[in-house]
């Protein structure tokens, strides 16, 4: 079933993974959604990334690698209108966003207002919930 024009935001976790599990969630969700999917961040999670880039040189890489790929996959920044990113993350699942997180408690909070998230499943797998 895929979606036309579909817009994901993608959570600091979610853009880890791609390091952390050696997978492209980007491809995986397009499988999903469709070609036209569209991914975007906030500027939080762009804060987050580059905090954990500080950390040492092995997660500077890491980070450096994600940011490479959300280049080449045209990643946009959202408005998000809240100061805390789960916050905002859920906002822009009220505007239709789809939410990619693998965070229980957000995928919780977003599942309860009815809306859709996306998550990986077994560190391989995209779901849609």
């Amino acid at each position: 079933m895929a979606l036309s024009n579909s817009r994901v935001v993608l959570d600091t976790n979610m853009l880890l993974a791609i390091t952390q599990f050696k997978v492209d969630v980007f491809s995986l969700i397009r499988e999903k959604l469709g070609r036209k999917t569209g991914f975007f961040v906030t500027k939080g999670i762009l804060e987050e990334l580059n905090k954990i880039s500080e950390k040492g040189e092995k997660q500077r890489r890491e980070i450096e690698l994600v940011k490479e790929l959300m280049e080449k996959n045209n990643v946009k920044l959202a408005a998000a209108d809240a100061e805390n990113t789960d916050d905002g993350l859920l906002g822009l699942s009220e505007k239709g966003f789809y939410v990619a997180s693998n965070d229980k408690a957000l995928r919780k909070r977003i599942k309860s207002l009815g809306r859709k998230n996306i998550y990986l499943r077994r560190k391989k797998l995209v779901e849609i919930e």
